[in-house]
């Protein structure tokens, strides 16, 4: 409040006059709140910024940090990935249908001879000897199907230069879209030129000799197969390769009951002490032959198994039985 007081000459008064003028507090600090205001909402505003800002940078810096922590190590697996697949001597492929693009590891040029860059689809499908072409692409079939798990076929393919080398792929669908139909296609090529070679090799000795070659392999859990049999398994035990190879009960059904016992027994032996195994058999068997088995066995850790072992058969009068004399494997 302002007060003052006045006496003007040209005014008959009396007195003095006094004269006051008076404001509310609350108007005259209004302004100066409205500003206060104003300045506390931008500083409030300027520290969020900048705490924002901060919280960003911070973060942004971890980000670099993961995704060169991230480049480092796929620098390093893709590395020790290549490394292994040279030490492997094998290459990769991974098929994208719904991209329709496919990349091919440059071993594919070093084993072919032919350009990466090239469409290799169909370049495949041309290349696969015409004797092997049907079951390399029935196999295809049937794992773009589902119907198999995995796709694994060996064949041949024509090289640059006109000859044709032996080649095992390798690979399974990772990834599927709502209908089942294939997203994804990854794999491994090999060459299996070698391994077809020793195939033959040993397809050439089973064929001239008398009886069956064979690998049994008896597991911990009582499971026993022949991974690779001869197919004179078929004169001794009236049952083909593709029977045995996941599962030897119809080869022990053949064996007669009062032998059946002391195979078992003499199987397990020799696993256990890697001594040589021998048989005398007996067997029930469309075949009227006699048949005697020998293996050298191999050692394990979990797999009690005789990995190598030849069979003789030489026929018998009775024509419901066999009986065998004992043959020693050769070398290992």
């Amino acid at each position: 409040m302002v007060m003052h007081t006045v006496a003007p000459h040209n005014l008959p008064m009396d007195s003095h006059r006094a004269l006051g003028i008076g404001r509310d507090q609350g108007t005259i600090h209004a302004a100066w709140r409205a500003k206060v205001w104003q300045l506390g909402f931008f500083y409030s505003l300027a520290a969020l910024a900048l705490l924002f800002s901060v919280l960003y940078l911070q973060r942004r810096r971890q980000l670099l940090y993961d995704q060169l922590v991230f480049t480092e190590q796929r620098a390093s697996l893709e590395i020790r990935w290549r490394l292994i697949m040279e030490a492997t001597r094998q290459g990769v492929w991974d098929w994208h249908y719904k991209a329709h693009t496919i990349y091919i590891s440059p071993h594919w040029t070093t084993l072919l001879g032919y350009d990466c860059s090239q469409p290799v689809l169909s370049q495949w499908k041309k290349l696969i000897h015409p004797d092997d072409r049907k079951n390399a692409l029935n196999a295809l079939t049937l794992h773009l199907r589902g119907e198999s798990d995995f796709f694994e076929s060996t064949h041949r393919l024509r090289c640059r230069n006109g000859h044709y080398k032996w080649m095992q792929l390798r690979g399974r669908i990772i990834e599927r879209n709502s209908r089942g139909k294939a997203v994804r296609f990854i794999g491994t090529f090999a060459d299996a030129t070698e391994q077809q070679l020793q195939q033959q090799q040993r397809d050439l000795l089973a064929a001239n000799v008398p009886g069956m070659l064979y690998q049994f392999q008896s597991n911990t859990d009582g499971h026993s197969f022949f991974p690779y049999t001869s197919n004179g398994i078929q004169d001794i035990y009236a049952v083909t390769p593709e029977q045995a190879l996941t599962d030897a009960t119809q080869v022990f059904q053949r064996i007669h009951s009062d032998d059946l016992e002391h195979v078992r027994h003499s199987i397990q032996a020799s696993a256990n002490s890697v001594a040589i195994w021998q048989a005398n058999t007996a067997s029930t068997c469309p075949v009227a032959a006699s048949a005697g088995s020998a293996a050298l066995p191999a050692p394990s850790d979990w797999i009690p198994a005789i990995p190598y072992g030849t069979a003789i058969f030489t026929t018998l009068p009775t024509p419901n039985s066999r009986r065998s004399s004992c043959w020693k494997p050769g070398a290992h």
